[in-house]
């Protein structure tokens, strides 16, 4: 995954294998195993914005990338298979979480 570049490191770029990931850290790592976005999810960020009601809290290097995965139908609420109104991106995610979005991921992208 890091020689493909899905996954980077942390902002000094060291690699913590062994560290809890975040959800919008699953989201990231997916979006750039399609080829990063397009932009098409973007066009849909002011309507994200308004009916997440914790949605400011997504880091922006995450933003593209969450806002790609709800788009893309990958994203999954929290504890829940179903989006609901919360993002919960800062949250750390379970192993159910993950597995959810990577068969989200699988059934949408194909990869």
């Amino acid at each position: 995954a890091q020689e493909k570049g899905y996954v980077l490191g942390v902002g000094d770029n060291t690699f913590l294998p062994d560290a809890p990931v975040s959800r919008e850290e699953v989201a990231l790592f997916l979006w750039r195993a399609a080829g990063s976005a397009n932009g098409t999810e973007l066009l849909f960020a002011d309507t994200y914005d308004k009916h997440f009601t914790d949605s400011g809290e997504t880091a922006d290097w995450a933003r593209a990338a969450v806002y790609w995965a709800i788009y893309k139908e990958i994203w999954c609420g929290v504890g829940a298979v179903s989006v609901g109104d919360t993002l919960g991106a800062k949250q750390e995610a379970s192993r159910a979480e993950i597995v959810v979005m990577m068969v989200n991921y699988q059934d949408k992208i194909g990869e």
